[in-house]
């Protein structure tokens, strides 16, 4: 699972650094896209590591080496995505499968990350 949290985040930060049409090449000198890659090493410096995923899951009562299901991946990587100042994604884990466009909004809101073109 937390393997998959990581793909999620780094297609939303593909997406957003790269389009929608970028596809990999072997010869890819793009530096996004060789920061997006850096973000997610298996090293304990890198933000959105395996390491710093199951530390960051110690607060959610996860002790290193315990499985993850989706909502604790969710709620790490949600506590994770404050400290990319380069992406500024913000993470809204829906809770009893139900979305409240308010609660997104003040979460926008009260990071700084809008963007007023929208």
């Amino acid at each position: 699972m937390l393997r998959c949290g990581q793909m999620i985040m780094s297609e939303a930060m593909s997406r957003l650094h790269l389009g929608r049409k970028w596809r990999w090449k072997v010869d890819c000198k793009d530096p996004a896209y060789w920061k997006i890659i850096s973000m997610f090493q298996d090293q304990k410096g890198c933000l959105f590591s395996i390491h710093q995923i199951a530390m960051m899951g110690v607060t959610e009562g996860k002790e290193i080496g315990k499985w993850f299901g989706p909502n604790t991946v969710a709620q790490v990587l949600r506590k994770l995505a404050i400290y990319d100042e380069w992406s500024r994604l913000v993470v809204h884990v829906a809770m009893d499968n139900t979305v409240i466009v308010d609660d997104i909004s003040k979460a926008v809101v009260d990071t700084g990350h809008v963007d007023t073109e929208c």
